[in-house]
């Protein structure tokens, strides 16, 4: 009888472990979601930056440099950076409320030389691509700089 316990336990605490600490999310799962690659094909730094604010594409009130992401969103000179996601969530749940979005891309030196109201101001962006659900899927998840 104490032998038919000690299983029971240890089965029980094998499927708690498994529930509790399961890593295999798929792409989508508590992790986030990191299919996104920005591939840099330039011989300058850059940085990107994402705007849900379509169709509007003037640049958003606040500058990349202070993003909880902006971190992250850095490319170097012919190199690519796989994006994570950063909300517990898939991009087709985010293209399902908002099906369009903008994505800039920025000179490094621009964003550290000039305040973000000049930047603002002079549209001083690399590049503007509108993404959707379907572009990404059809580029396998790669945007690349300059197409």
């Amino acid at each position: 009888m104490k032998y038919h316990i000690r299983i029971i336990q240890i089965l029980l605490l094998v499927f708690l472990s498994g529930i509790l600490f399961n890593c295999d999310d798929g792409p989508c799962g508590k992790r986030g979601d990191s299919r996104l690659t920005i591939q840099n094909n330039s011989l300058r730094r850059i940085y990107f930056y994402f705007y849900w604010n379509y169709p509007d594409t003037t640049l958003g009130e606040f500058s990349p440099l202070t993003s909880s992401s902006f971190s992250q969103s850095g490319v170097g000179p012919n190199s690519s950076n796989v994006w994570k996601w950063p909300r517990k969530s898939c991009w087709e749940e985010s293209f399902s409320i908002k099906p369009h979005e903008y994505i800039y891309i920025f000179d490094a030196d621009t964003l550290e030389t000039y305040s973000w109201q000049e930047i603002q101001d002079g549209y001083k962006i690399l590049a503007r691509y509108e993404l959707t659900l379907q572009s990404l899927i059809d580029s396998s998840w790669v945007v690349n700089y300059p197409r």
